[in-house]
């Protein structure tokens, strides 16, 4: 009998882990990154993410991508940022190179031994758990899933590292998890608890936590609302060949 397990990580330490001996890695950055990819490609944008040592001008260049820029610097820099409307009007196919030092870095670190890198949130997290079940149940081999909550970063870091806990990931992670029919290390299956419980307080719950007022404070709570709007897409991004493009697993 086929065995397919999923397992819950944390941050860049758990992309690596993940990276060497996952199958499939979804990538979990609520707030924002993996909430502004899923809009950016629902609306035709080709996503270029760039991680932390990165050169954001360099890969504008092998690509010949536009950049994101600060939430506050759109329009008068660049045309799209991190918040997920500057993306509603994109042209098809536009490529856009996207700096995230925590969702970003999370992909690549998950892709460096040839995983399948997906990116989840909230907003289509039942969309990428239907993909990974079709995507699995077409295998004859053992697998293995793991979910990756990026986590925030501290202005300042502190004597226990730069990230800090975000329930946004955890609840976004925790979301995908609920979809998945396969057995689950306990740690997935608290993450999952923790989504099922709080389900009808999604709203709140993120409106309210740190990083949610983080956003309110800059002007930028209806981002806040976008990401919690669950299973409000029904596309799962891809990250492949550099780049993330709302695509069916093959």
């Amino acid at each position: 009998m086929k065995n397919v397990d999923c397992r819950f990580r944390w941050g860049r330490n758990g992309a690596i882990e993940a990276s060497k001996n996952s199958d499939i890695v979804i990538v979990v950055d609520t707030l924002s990154f993996s909430t502004t990819v899923a809009y950016a490609v629902s609306m035709g944008a080709v996503i270029y993410p760039c991680a932390l040592g990165d050169d954001p001008s360099e890969l504008c260049e092998n690509y010949n991508a536009e950049i994101t820029v600060g939430r506050l610097d759109v329009p008068s820099k660049g045309r799209f940022s991190l918040s997920p409307l500057t993306f509603k009007n994109i042209e098809l196919s536009t490529k856009v190179v996207l700096p995230a030092l925590n969702g970003g870095t999370c992909c690549k670190l998950a892709q460096k031994n040839s995983a399948k890198v997906i990116i989840g949130s909230l907003i289509n997290a039942k969309a990428v758990a239907d993909h990974i079940m079709t995507f699995i149940a077409g295998l004859n081999n053992n697998s293995n899933i793991s979910v990756i909550a990026c986590g925030e970063r501290f202005k300042k870091p502190t004597p226990d590292g730069e990230i800090r806990f975000a329930i946004e990931d955890y609840l976004g992670a925790g979301a995908i998890i609920s979809e998945l029919k396969m057995n689950k290390t306990p740690e997935a299956m608290v993450c999952e608890g923790a989504f099922v419980h709080n389900q009808k307080s999604l709203d709140k719950l993120i409106w309210e936590c740190e990083s949610g007022v983080e956003l309110r404070d800059i002007g930028f709570g209806e981002d806040v609302k976008i990401a919690s709007q669950l299973n409000s897409l029904e596309v799962v991004p891809m990250f492949s060949n550099d780049s993330i493009i709302d695509n069916k697993i093959k």
